[in-house]
């Protein structure tokens, strides 16, 4: 067993050592002590992540949070990929939504943490189903700040219809249960 550990190491250093004395690694060493490589591998870099996200078509999409402290809403924005058609990009959104703020002082749409369940987009209408957690209120994550489901459902309803024109209505269920809210006469 030891012969055939040295005979893979001793293999191994003279394949370092071969590579070493090429004259390709020679001349690949004296190109990186010129003063303009590395300018010249950061423009080719940078050329390369231009290209790479303007070929790759993004959509610019809003999302309102509220805030921690009860003031104005939190307004971030985000870059998704483009969907293949509106019933993706509102599912897309809404699965983004659902995972909650990025920005400091932001609090999530929902006091547990929401998944999408079910969605379907038939005629201008989009139906989001939830699971029952959502309506399940918190006492703990309830304190820091005084908000409802309904706020939540009010952002995620408003958000889809400010980003998509063409969706008229938007129907939310928790559990298999429509979500209404009595202040807006939804």
């Amino acid at each position: 067993m030891r012969v055939f550990q040295t005979g893979i190491f001793s293999a191994a250093g003279g394949v370092l050592s071969q590579i070493r004395a090429s004259a390709a690694f020679r001349d690949f060493i004296q190109l990186t002590k010129t003063p303009y490589f590395y300018l010249c591998l950061l423009a080719f870099l940078s050329a390369f992540c231009a290209a790479d996200f303007f070929t790759k078509p993004q959509a610019r999409r809003v999302y309102w949070f509220c805030a921690l402290d009860g003031t104005n809403p939190i307004v971030e924005e985000r870059f998704l990929p483009s969907a293949s058609s509106l019933e993706k990009a509102v599912e897309q959104y809404v699965s983004e939504f659902l995972l909650g703020p990025a920005s400091i002082g932001a609090a999530p749409l929902f006091n547990t943490d929401a998944t999408l369940d079910s969605f379907i987009f038939r005629d201008g209408e989009a139906y989001i189903g939830l699971p029952r957690r959502v309506l399940i209120q918190d006492p703990v994550r309830d304190e820091a700040v005084e908000r409802t489901v309904y706020d939540g459902v009010r952002m995620l309803k408003s958000g889809i219809l400010r980003n998509f024109p063409n969706v008229k209505t938007v129907k939310v269920f928790a559990g298999g249960l429509e979500i209404i809210d009595d202040s807006t006469g939804d």
